[in-house]
């Protein structure tokens, strides 16, 4: 398990999580920085799934993927007691704290049904690196294919 603080940089922690792979942390680094501004583009050079909670809520287009508000999202008729569009880069850029990088699915008691990526081979899971109530937890999930590009990005969330 890695840690990524505020300012993206990894470090190794003793949290009892599995790690993801260098690559994979890799690129979930990078996805960081481009939520907080720090890049203007993911790694990907196709188009991207964006799921709320293992549903499928948008594609985002090549060409439009560096264009922030492509990435709030919606699915019917909600999510997680919160009202849309929602975005994982909103999620990743407001959190303040340090962040993880394993490659474990998302886990909370307050989960509600969300399902995992399909296909868990190429995945980091990006966390807070405490843990969260049931008001505040989240995990973005990217689905990596085997040259280091995003395909699917899971942003999961949780209610009481």
């Amino acid at each position: 398990m890695l840690r990524v603080n505020a300012e993206v940089d990894l470090e190794a922690c003793d949290l009892d999580l599995p790690p993801a792979s260098l690559d994979d942390q890799r690129v979930a680094d990078l996805f960081v920085a481009f939520a907080r501004g720090r890049r203007d583009s993911i790694p990907a050079d196709a188009p991207v799934d964006v799921y709320l909670g293992g549903r499928l809520a948008s594609t985002i287009d090549n060409d439009l993927l560096g264009e922030r508000a492509e990435w709030g999202v919606c699915t019917e008729p909600g999510y997680a007691g919160r009202v849309c569009p929602l975005s994982p880069l909103d999620v990743l850029r407001d959190h303040r704290g340090e962040l993880v990088v394993t490659s474990a699915p998302p886990s909370h008691p307050c989960l509600h049904g969300d399902q995992p990526l399909p296909d868990r081979d190429g995945v980091a899971v990006i966390a807070a690196a405490t843990p969260r109530s049931c008001v505040d937890y989240f995990a973005v999930e990217l689905g990596i294919n085997d040259v280091g590009q995003i395909g699917r990005v899971n942003l999961v969330l949780t209610e009481p």
